[in-house]
């Protein structure tokens, strides 16, 4: 029979594992996009009499910096209390860690106790426990959002210009 230690066990796990995996989105991102910067600086200098080109790497690198910022701030553990910021409807999935960032810590365990049918055996520890989870997944959704903005940034500096060079150089049909 499952208990509440066991689900709050089993939530932080899910949380841990989607921490882990949104600091190494991060990490991924900002190794590529400091590859970018670098090979685009080198061609930046090559082509530095073709103007189109040189402003277009320019352009690249700032993105490319802005998403590397974002990237590392995402490496800074910073919470926020969610708390009531976000109506979550009763049958809410507790196990995902976007929805318990939400929780307050006696709310998780609340929720847990009526969803699933469960009694506390140990509420002290059961409380810590919760806390833990929900520091956790405040940590992971934040890194998850961070990730997101610093891939927005990596595509607007990469994919938007390049399909403007795509469009120019071959299917422009004032091109001369």
């Amino acid at each position: 029979m499952k208990t509440v230690e066991g689900m709050l066990k089993e939530i932080y796990k899910h949380s841990l594992e989607m921490l882990k995996h949104g600091e190494t989105k991060n990490a991924a991102l900002i190794s590529f996009n400091g590859v970018i910067v670098i090979l685009l600086i080198k061609m930046a200098v090559d082509f530095k009499d073709h103007w189109f080109l040189f402003y277009y790497f320019l352009f690249t690198i700032a993105v490319c910096c802005i998403s590397i910022f974002l990237g590392l701030s995402s490496l800074v553990a910073q919470l926020k209390d969610y708390g009531d910021d976000l109506d979550l409807p009763p049958d809410a999935n507790l196990l995902f860690f976007g929805n318990v960032a939400h929780f307050t810590p006696d709310d998780l365990i609340d929720s847990i106790k009526i969803r699933y049918g469960l009694a506390s055996k140990d509420d002290n520890y059961e409380r810590d426990l919760a806390r833990s989870v929900v520091i956790t997944a405040q940590i992971a959704k934040r890194k998850h959002r961070t990730f997101n903005a610093a891939i927005a940034w990596t595509f607007s500096g990469i994919a938007t210009p390049l399909s403007v060079l795509v469009y120019h150089y071959f299917f422009n049909p004032n091109r001369k």
